[in-house]
């Protein structure tokens, strides 16, 4: 299913993109108050501009079909981000750490660096 984004929801993507350097691994582990703070930025953001998408299930079968996570994470679409985003949200109150450890394999990071490329092109809509 494909969706319009609204200027309020592409605003949020924009807002996503401000935390780029404040989740490098390098950074994020030496800066504990960060490490407090992300999940609730985050699920502020997410929620706030209406990006969530529970519709996450087919992740985990999608990363099957590459080496790396690196090239993985480099296919995803905005809406695939959305559900990445949503799916760690989520997992984090069952899984505490969850969020961490993407932090430190760099999967947020290279999320947020996909983020920015997809924004630099006009996006109508995301699947």
């Amino acid at each position: 299913m494909t969706t319009t984004l609204s200027p309020f929801q592409t605003n949020g993507l924009k807002k996503l993109t401000t935390i780029k350097a404040r989740v490098h691994p390098d950074y994020y582990r030496n800066n504990t108050s960060l490490q407090a703070n992300l999940l609730s930025e985050l699920t502020q953001i997410i929620c706030e501009h209406q990006l969530a998408d529970s519709d996450y299930s087919t992740l985990p079968e999608h990363r099957t079909r590459f080496k790396t996570d690196e090239d993985w994470l480099n296919q995803f679409t905005v809406g695939g981000i959305c559900k990445y985003f949503t799916y760690l949200i989520w997992t984090e109150t069952v899984m505490a750490g969850n969020l961490a450890k993407r932090v430190e394999d760099s999967s947020v990071y290279l999320l947020v660096v996909r983020l920015e490329a997809l924004l630099s092109t006009p996006i109508q809509s995301y699947q």
